[in-house]
Parts: structure tokens; sequence; C-alpha cells
């Protein structure tokens, strides 16, 4: 029963980043402890850039690519073969989505060039009381009071995917100013400033994260933009990253697909190959059924956000595409390890990592939960 998964997004970009997350899985493997991971992770991450992976959404004027949704999709599904523990979509996409869309014109234009060119490397902090945050109890949300000193920023934010070597990390939280109502704002802070400590952790699928404590008072001019409008940009780019992370969601799903099949075909018991046995083929053809449903689905809604360029989100839609990836993704990963037996607990597999990261899918941009309570909302449901 041979398989082969095939690109939604076919072409160049997609061929370079799975060179790229190949040559760092390959390094991953090898390396045991965390140190050299890390050490790892950043140089495939400067690799990155010097392929102008941080330009690719920054529009042509501004220094960047000018490239589509679509390409940038073509770039995750390359690594989502490898289930490579980059921040592509938090550093590459959620980054230039949002300074574009919430700043005027000139500054976003001069922020987005240092982007672009490497200079800076922003890590979105996107705190509880935002849209799409889940996780941190709303006592401990990051929060801004103004000051006559400026704005003095306190709270932390847990489990964040972190940006190797960030300069500055870009802040969207609640605003309490004197005599106004609170409203989102979003703030621009050095990675040293003072009041501000990260505390390094690994996920379960590899990928660095860290947990932000803030307590710091910083300038006015730290305040890049307030307002209804920010709260709507956050949202709508939370939206798109969910989306895209669905795309290499499914792209890690066909690979695990593949390695299963390929598995089954060549570990023999009782004299023949697993792959003969009809229990066993039923469980794949499940999986198989999953994955070319999850595809269509991906692929579908990847075109509608991207053919909706400044207009309405189809959120219902993506609502329900998340929902379906992080209950497919979860049950493959579990079949793989299984259809797998004791190597499917082995570090160094390739389905073992596939599998971690799909697990972690579903957590991602609101998980199934969080989605299915804001379908029912829509219609004054609640979930239990």
């Amino acid at each position: 029963m041979p398989f082969k998964a095939t690109p939604l997004f076919p072409g160049d970009l997609y061929d370079s980043a799975a060179r790229l997350g190949g040559t760092a899985l390959t390094t991953l493997i090898g390396t045991g402890d965390d140190g050299g991971r890390t050490a790892a992770i950043e140089r495939a991450w400067s690799q990155a850039e010097q392929l102008g992976w941080g330009a690719t959404l920054i529009a042509d004027d501004a220094g960047g690519m000018g490239c589509t949704l679509l390409e940038m999709a073509a770039l995750l599904e390359g690594l989502g073969r490898h289930a490579t523990p980059l921040p592509t979509v938090r550093a590459c996409v959620l980054v230039p989505m949002l300074l574009e869309a919430a700043l005027p014109a000139a500054r976003a234009a001069a922020l987005l060039a240092d982007v672009a060119a490497g200079s800076a490397r922003v890590a979105p902090v996107l705190g509880a009381g935002c849209a799409w945050q889940a996780g941190v109890p709303a006592a401990d949300a990051i929060v801004a009071s103004q000051r006559p000193e400026g704005w003095r920023l306190h709270g932390q934010a847990l489990g964040l995917e972190a940006v190797p070597q960030a300069t500055h990390y870009l802040i969207a939280c609640h605003c309490v100013a004197k005599d106004a109502e609170p409203q989102t704002g979003m703030f621009l802070l050095p990675a040293d400033a003072a009041g501000l400590a990260a505390h390094p952790r690994r996920r379960l699928d590899d990928r660095p994260t860290l947990d932000l404590a803030l307590d710091a008072i910083v300038p006015a001019s730290a305040r890049l933009c307030a307002g209804e409008r920010v709260a709507d940009v956050v949202e709508r780019t939370q939206a798109a990253a969910a989306v895209l992370v669905c795309v290499e969601a499914v792209a890690t799903f066909g690979a695990l697909l593949e390695q299963t099949i390929d598995y089954l075909s060549n570990r023999r018991q009782f004299g023949v190959a697993l792959a003969s046995f009809q229990a066993l083929r039923h469980r794949v053809a499940d999986m198989y059924v999953a994955y070319q449903n999850c595809r269509a689905l991906a692929n579908h809604t990847v075109r509608a956000v991207a053919d909706a360029a400044n207009g309405p989100l189809p959120m219902r839609q993506i609502a329900l595409t998340k929902i379906r990836l992080g209950e497919a993704c979860r049950a493959a990963a579990h079949e793989a390890i299984q259809l797998h037996g004791g190597m499917g607990m082995t570090e160094e597999l390739l389905a073992t990592r596939l599998g971690k990261r799909l697990l972690m899918v579903d957590l991602e941009y609101g998980d199934r939960m969080f989605h299915a309570g804001r379908l029912l909302a829509e219609h004054g449901g609640v979930v239990q």
C-alpha cells in the first residue's frame, strides 16, 4: 500500500523549506542535550532569515518580498513535513501583519524595514484579554497602566513560542488610562528592558518557549497604538495564523502517514509484513480518509482567507477547520504511535516527532473547546 503525500502549494518556496527542515531535523535528532538543540534551532533560524523568510509578507516598498498568504503557506508546508521547530508563524506572519495593519503607514514601514533586514527580531506577545489567548489567569494577564512618566506594564504571559535571540517584544495588552475606558494597546519593548524577565522552557514538540514576567515602566513612546482597531487587528491576525498552522499540520499529517505505511510495509512479523494484516490496513485506511478530509478542508479555508484580503474573514469556516484539524491530528498521532509499537516511543524516530507536533497543533491559536465556544456563542450556547 504505497503512499506519497503531495504538497498543496508546490514550488521553490516549498522545496527550500523542505530542504532546510530536513537538514535541521538531522541535526536535532543527533543532539541529545538542551544546549545543542537550542544552538541547532538558532542556526536553522539564521539560515531561514538569510533566505528572506522574515520578509516574505512584508511589502516591497518596506524592503520585503511582497508575497501572499499562499506563498507563506508553501513555506510552512515544507517545514511541516519534518516538524521543524521554528517560530515561522509567530515571527514571519504575526509580526508583519500586526505592524502593517495597526500602525500608520510611515511608522509601520520603518519598523518593517528593520524586520525585513534582520536587524530586528521581534517576538509577539498577545496577552490574556486579547482575542484567541487562553491559559493565563485574568489576574496575571499583562496590563498597561498609565503613569506620569509613561506606562507601567505588569503581569505575565506563559508558554510563548520563543523567537531565537529576539531583540524586541511586541506586546498587545489591556491599557488602563486615567479618565478613559480600557482598550487594547500595542507596545514595542527591547528584549533587555529593565523589569522584563524571560524564563526559557521546551515544549513537547521540541519547540523552545518562554514564560515572560513583566513589571516595567516604559516611556509613552513605547506604545505604538491603541484602540478598537488594534483589538480587531489582533483577532484577524491570529485567525490567519490559525489557518496557516492547519496547513502546516496537513503536511505533518501526510508525512506521518507516509512513515506509518513505510514501517508497516517493511516490518515483518510471523514471516510476513505487518501491512498484510487486514486489521492494520483498516486502521491505516481510516488515517488516510481523515488526512484527505483535512487536506481538502485546510486548502479550501486558506484560499478563502487569502481571497478575503482586507475584507471580512470567514471566521466560522476558520473555527470549523481548526476544530476538525485538532481532533483529527490528535487521533492520527495516537494511531501512528500504536501502529509503530515500541518504536513509536523512541525520540530518534521521525514518526514520533511528527506525532508530537500534531498533538500540539490542537492547542495553538485556540483549541477545539475555544473554537467550539465561539461557534456556540453565536447561537446563545455555552461549552460545558
